[in-house]
């Protein structure tokens, strides 16, 4: 609840110099719950700072990774739309440590597994047949990096860190019987970054019942106590969608 919270205070504070430069104008009230799994890939690499060990080669650990997403437009034209989801991401590689003589290296494992919380606020530029809006993606990366080696205990460091990322929405045919939802968001500081980038069809079956479809990848780069990681996860994702 506290990361929520702290979460919500930074989106409302990024955009409260565009809340106030915006004209007040009625429109109805919009919202949309969506729900299921996500198919993805996994790259890159996890590499021991200390020891100097590249773990390359991530690929997924687990199986697909559910979702849920819940969002709000308000009835106001000053008010910006909401959106606050939640997933999960895990990855993983194997690499081999040097001998010394004729003392064999050890094999280890590598992995990441994270949840991802992000609440996005932004203020609608463009309302005519499209929706443009622009604003800032609070996100909560809040997970373990943990490196195995054979016959010995684990070593985990804990990750938990808030992102702040610039975000671009745009939606085709908004309140239409179908939706397309282009999304590119990023943020860098010094060495760490995240970049994502995600495409979306919202298709009201049987309004307010239908289904969304959907393509994204998520790039994160940082660094632990004791770990530097650089990985995407990318592919398609498939849910139920309640849209009002």
């Amino acid at each position: 609840m506290h990361r929520l919270v702290q979460m919500t205070l930074c989106a409302g504070l990024a955009l409260a110099p565009l809340t106030v430069v915006a004209d007040a104008k009625e429109r109805d009230w919009h919202g949309e719950v969506a729900f299921g799994q996500w198919s993805y890939d996994a790259s890159g690499s996890v590499r021991d700072t200390t020891d100097q060990i590249s773990f390359s080669d991530l690929s997924r650990d687990d199986e697909d990774q559910g979702y849920l997403r819940l969002g709000l437009s308000f009835p106001h034209r000053w008010a910006p739309d909401v959106l606050l989801e939640r997933q999960g991401l895990d990855a993983g590689a194997t690499a081999e440590s040097d001998g010394f003589l004729i003392i064999p290296g050890s094999t280890g494992r590598a992995s990441a597994e994270f949840d991802v919380t992000a609440l996005s606020v932004t203020l609608p530029l463009i309302e005519d047949g499209v929706r443009l809006g622009v604003g800032v993606m609070v996100e909560n990366l809040d997970g373990v990096v943990t490196r195995q080696e054979d016959g010995e205990l684990a070593e985990t460091d804990r990750y938990d860190e808030i992102y702040p990322l610039g975000l671009l929405r745009l939606d085709v045919a908004p309140f239409g019987p179908i939706t397309l939802r282009f999304e590119t968001a990023y943020v860098a500081s010094g060495d760490d970054r995240a970049i994502h980038a995600r495409g979306t069809l919202l298709w009201p079956v049987l309004r307010p019942l239908g289904l969304e479809l959907g393509i994204q990848s998520r790039r994160y780069r940082f660094t632990t106590s004791h770990y530097a990681v650089d990985a995407e996860f990318k592919g398609g994702y498939m849910g139920m969608l309640l849209k009002f």
